[in-house]
């Protein structure tokens, strides 16, 4: 095997840096696509990474990542613009052929439903795939609930503010109302760009009321955690004392504590494998293509949850909590574990466990601050963090040592105004002795 050039081991970034690209126009897309490359590979790319198999590894984890069609082929584009030009300096054999580079073609014949055009045109013109494909067919769900397979002809913004109505009427809440606005309306204005129907939706989103984050306290947790192990399972129809094998207590007890140690949400929680945890070591690895934001994060787990752990390893499994009934099932077993414990949700249309998931981030930001728990959440920005977090467990919040008792006897940390008035006058009078 022919030993690599000295140019191609030089890293890709600072090729990118050292070379014209830094000031292109696009140099954003190339810095973006370099970090893509060093996710997909795991280490920092090289200017000999720049290869047809890698280009298409990147590529389909920009796809699961549910980037839009547009930006996805901006992303491609780039890590072949990079290898054209390493190409022309001699620091590449050949350049990535641009295969795959052009958007599916539109169907002859237009489809005249909505389902159909989300389907056949929206879907693959967008690529539209993990957790919003996921959202988007419940969009369709709903809208058929509503109204059947309606005709594009008939999306008017009457027919919407109906649709959002009905929505309304059945106890969803704003911020879900809104989420189905924004993928209703996304597909409405593609069809409105290709001339399908007249007008562009115009019907405004719903405003929302954010109540204050609350949490449940260190006993309360203690509570939840340790009553899986008391409760009386499989007295119920169709429950069993087992899951998967798996003694249904010791299922729950272990999966709570991790979902304490990490915060992870449910859906993630159901797809970790065995091999993701070090019983060893204790770390445990969540994978991009299981999160919501698509970027895998380690976490370390404390000794209580590793033992919890190591007494549900056994059978031999590829899942580390699985799970072989319905989603809704599952929240109902958390839902009866949080009655058992005492614990109540903050509403009725948030799940316990993402309560426990608010109460993780609490803690974290009460010790180690805002930033420290927007890391952990995997959140895009602070201030989605802050919804997450409860004021009244967060240090400094108890203002009554700071302002004065309004009672009928003088607080000893107010001054007169007079007093503070003879004391200015003072002050004066010393600065003009002084002067003069």
């Amino acid at each position: 095997m022919s030993e690599q050039p000295p140019a191609t081991r030089i890293a890709l970034a600072t090729f990118i840096e050292r070379s014209t690209l830094a000031t292109h126009r696009s140099a954003r897309f190339y810095r973006e696509a370099t970090d893509w490359l060093f996710r997909v590979l795991g280490r920092p790319p090289l200017v000999a990474d720049l290869t047809k198999e890698n280009v298409a590894l990147v590529s389909r984890a920009i796809d699961e990542h549910g980037f839009s069609q547009h930006r996805s082929l901006r992303l491609r584009n780039a890590l072949r613009n990079v290898a054209a030009h390493a190409h022309r300096l001699g620091m590449l054999a050949a350049p990535v052929s641009a295969a795959h580079n052009k958007l599916p073609p539109l169907p002859q014949t237009m489809p005249t439903t909505v389902r159909g055009f989300f389907q056949q045109v929206y879907r693959p013109q967008r690529n539209v795939s993990g957790f919003n494909l996921r959202d988007m067919r419940t969009t369709m769900r709903r809208l058929d609930q509503f109204a059947g397979d309606i005709e594009l002809s008939q999306m008017t913004d009457e027919f919407a503010a109906d649709f959002f109505a009905w929505l309304k009427d059945r106890k969803l809440q704003a911020p879900t109302i809104n989420r189905y606005r924004v993928h209703l309306f996304s597909i409405w204005k593609m069809a409105a760009e290709l001339r399908l129907v007249e007008t562009r939706p115009r019907v405004r989103k719903l405003p929302v009321a954010l109540d204050e984050p609350d949490s449940w306290s260190e006993e309360e947790v203690s509570r939840i955690i340790q009553v899986p192990l008391t409760m009386r399972w499989g007295r119920r129809s169709g429950e069993g004392k087992e899951v998967a094998g798996i003694d249904r207590g010791r299922y729950f007890h272990a999966l709570l504590l991790v979902v304490y140690w990490t915060g992870l949400r449910a859906g993630t929680l159901l797809k970790l494998h065995r091999q993701d945890c070090d019983l060893e070591t204790g770390w445990l690895t969540a994978r991009g293509k299981d999160m919501k934001n698509r970027r895998g994060k380690r976490y370390r787990l404390g000794p209580d949850a590793i033992e919890a752990v190591r007494q549900i390893w056994l059978p031999e499994r590829e899942l580390l909590f699985p799970w072989p009934h319905h989603r809704n099932w599952f929240h109902g077993q958390i839902r009866r574990i949080m009655e058992a414990a005492g614990a109540t949700s903050s509403r009725a249309t948030m799940t316990r466990l993402h309560k426990l998931r608010r109460t993780f981030a609490t803690m974290i930001a009460a010790k180690k601050g805002i930033a420290a728990a927007s890391e952990m959440l995997g959140h895009s920005n602070l201030q989605v963090t802050m919804r997450y977090i409860d004021p009244n467990r967060m240090p400094g919040n108890d203002m009554t040592d700071v302002l004065p008792m309004l009672s009928g006897r003088q607080s000893p940390h107010l001054i007169e105004p007079r007093e503070l008035l003879a004391g200015g006058h003072a002050i004066a009078a010393a600065m003009t002795a002084r002067a003069a």
